[in-house]
């Protein structure tokens, strides 16, 4: 779904096109979700760390017990713009 992942900076931050998706799996008495962006290189990109062209992107994974306790699990992917201070 197209979305714009907002990120820091200076005010009002930084504003970049993308797509954002949430899925989520049913494992083992739980749940799996994953908590997805997906942007243009040449919108932003992670200076020496990620490439300035080509498509990236960013995932969060979190458990959701029974009791709807929710556990950050990992994270993987390109500097999101979300991690702008």
């Amino acid at each position: 779904m197209p979305c714009i992942i907002g990120g820091g900076g200076p005010a009002p931050g930084i504003r970049v096109p993308g797509t954002c998706q949430t899925s989520v799996a049913w494992y083992r008495s739980e749940f799996l979700v994953t908590l997805t962006e997906d942007w243009d290189a040449s919108a932003f990109h992670g200076g020496d760390v990620d490439p300035s062209h080509g498509q990236l992107s960013h995932s969060w994974l979190y458990r959701v017990d029974g009791a709807s306790k929710v556990t950050f699990v990992a994270t993987s992917g390109n500097f999101p713009p979300s991690a702008v201070y």
